[in-house]
């Protein structure tokens, strides 16, 4: 994926989602001889779009102007790249879509989505254990369940009240 696609993703999901207030779009690339590292975008102005390493010391940007070509890029990865971070962030990333989906539950998710990504040994080392992946996904999907209502009562407008004879 280059930083036009990242882009692009980005205008179709704010395109189509107007009411996000705040979005953050994470973008994965491919840097120094094909060491992964995550970036991810921060700031963008009239002109310019920031994307910052995902490692917090390490202090690398990456500037592309508003369609995503590239203009710099500053520093130095002072960190080696784990390409095994990229797959548990995409795996879990993968899980959460599903939970806030369907109702299926939340350990037998994150089974099947074991079973299925036949990731490295590195990888699964990095993976929450179920406990804890099942606490936050929980709290993610609490936040998306409607409230249940506090009564019965409802009105039933005027249509509907009337019958055609």
């Amino acid at each position: 994926m280059t930083y036009l696609d990242a882009h692009r993703w980005e205008q179709l999901i704010l395109h189509y989602y107007p009411q996000l207030e705040k979005f953050y779009f994470t973008y994965y690339d491919r840097m120094n001889n094909d060491n992964q590292y995550q970036i991810y975008s921060g700031q963008t102005t009239e002109s310019k779009k920031y994307w910052v390493c995902n490692e917090k010391a390490c202090g690398v940007y990456v500037h592309t102007n508003i369609n995503g070509e590239f203009i710099c890029i500053k520093g130095d990865h002072n960190h080696s790249s784990n390409p095994d971070e990229v797959t548990v962030k995409l795996l879990r990333d993968k899980m959460k879509e599903r939970i806030l989906v369907e109702t299926t539950s939340i350990t037998k998710i994150y089974d099947e989505e074991i079973v299925k990504a036949n990731i490295s040994k590195g990888a699964t080392a990095l993976i929450p254990t179920v406990v804890e992946f099942r606490s936050n996904m929980s709290k993610a999907r609490r936040k998306k369940t409607p409230v249940i209502p506090s009564t019965f009562m409802f009105e039933i407008p005027d249509l509907y009240q009337s019958t055609l004879t």
